[in-house]
């Protein structure tokens, strides 16, 4: 019931911010992000006053292959798929502040990313360290854990306190942006329906979806992610590349298409099936067995798409030619 009761004014809270879209990079930037990053900063330097730097070796897949598992854990901060729907947050507010030139939009958005880039390198790289010293022996299940126990040891009775302002001020943060992008994007698709109303509807599955808690919430987002973040990650590198190569629609429908096959198989394995007619197809690819089998398949297959359309487009320019 506490649970429902928080979520219900917090969703509230969401709903009413979201309704005036024009105003919410204002209100998040001036307002909620620096209060997130002031209560942030009282943990972490707190934590550097306070615990001791013991150096202890990695355990598990961070020592066998670190930079693997930090890239599949990275997957659960979902920032990647996030920015992905950021985006139109990031364009629409610049539009409203006057940016009409794709100079002024790109430049725009360089700088957003610089900032946003910066800010995120130094609060992970703060939460990271606050997890590998936090003192004492006690197993945790996911990072919220980590971080109640280090607010409870710093802070005492207060520390809940503080902890709970950062949560609720990031995810507040975080749901803002989120219920402002996908109404954005799907009133865009089916104008029919209000801003507003598609607004209601996601204030709606996320107060519901909240009540799961934590664990349940990421055991079911295990698989969708696995599915999801390859996809993400692939589309960011081939629009990043499309100012270098231009336009090749191919490539992109051949680099999803072979992606979303190993990342399907990935989320339906996370899922607890077992695939063995599948895998035994699959394991060919390298870092197969670490869950980026789609890295190498994807940009190859990328590949092949832009060389299509290179012979495609020529072809064309040739008939043309004869004409």
């Amino acid at each position: 019931m506490g649970r429902f009761v928080f979520s219900l004014i917090f969703f509230t809270i969401t709903y009413l911010i979201s309704l005036n879209p024009k105003k919410i990079v204002n209100r998040i930037g001036q307002y909620l992000t620096p209060l997130l990053l002031l209560v942030l900063a009282v943990l972490v330097i707190q934590s550097f006053m306070t615990f001791e730097n013991v150096s202890s070796p990695a355990a598990g897949k961070y020592a066998t292959a670190p930079l693997v598992a930090g890239i599949l854990e990275g997957y659960f901060t979902m920032d990647a798929v996030a920015a992905l729907a950021f985006g139109i947050v990031i364009i629409n507010a610049l539009k409203d502040k006057g940016a009409a030139s794709k100079k002024e939009l790109v430049k725009g958005t360089l700088v957003s990313a610089l900032v946003a880039g910066t800010g995120l390198v130094a609060v992970y790289f703060s939460l990271g360290w606050i997890g590998r010293v936090i003192p004492g022996e006690t197993s945790f299940k996911n990072g919220a854990e980590i971080l109640t126990s280090a607010s409870g040891i710093l802070f005492v009775t207060s520390g809940n306190i503080l902890f709970g302002l950062i949560v609720m001020l990031a995810c507040l943060t975080t749901c803002v942006g989120l219920i402002n992008a996908c109404s954005s994007f799907f009133n865009q698709i089916y104008p029919r329906l209000s801003y507003s109303y598609y607004v209601t509807i996601f204030v709606i599955i996320g107060l519901l979806v909240s009540n799961l808690g934590l664990n349940m919430i990421l055991h079911v987002a295990v698989p969708l992610l696995s599915f999801i973040y390859p996809i993400a990650i692939i589309l960011i590198i081939l629009s990043l590349l499309e100012h270098i190569t231009g336009k090749s629609k191919t490539m992109f429908q051949l680099a999803v298409a072979v992606t979303a096959f190993y990342a399907l198989y990935e989320a339906l394995v996370s899922s607890g099936l077992e695939l063995e007619f599948l895998t035994g197809l699959l394991d060919i690819a390298p870092f197969f067995e670490q869950g980026l089998g789609w890295v190498l398949p994807g940009f190859l297959a990328a590949m092949i798409g832009y060389g299509i359309d290179i012979i495609k487009n020529k072809t064309i320019d040739e008939s043309r030619q004869n004409q």
